[in-house]
């Protein structure tokens, strides 16, 4: 057998070791855990920013209600029909 073909199969034999024992394959993993974790928080932050945003709209929404409510009352004809207090 030459030598190269024995480099070659105790290199193999060897990556394949630390390979299973995580040398190889734990880096790997925790760049995987830090993309995730990075997307999660990405997620997290657009909620609390759409929360923030329904709330406001909500109200926005309420406060044009109650102007469109109190602007568009029909004026009173008579005030004494009401009895109200101001001299006649």
């Amino acid at each position: 057998m030459p030598r190269s073909v024995i480099k070659i199969i105790a290199i193999s034999l060897f990556t394949l070791t630390l390979n299973a024992c995580g040398f190889a394959t734990a880096p790997v993993s925790q760049g995987i855990a830090y993309a995730g974790k990075g997307a999660v928080k990405g997620v997290d932050t657009g909620l609390v920013y759409g929360k923030v945003a329904a709330k406001k709209s909500k109200d926005a929404a309420m406060y044009v209600r109650e102007e469109a409510v109190e602007g568009f009352k029909p004026a009173q004809r008579d005030p004494a029909a009401r009895g109200s207090l101001r001299p006649r």
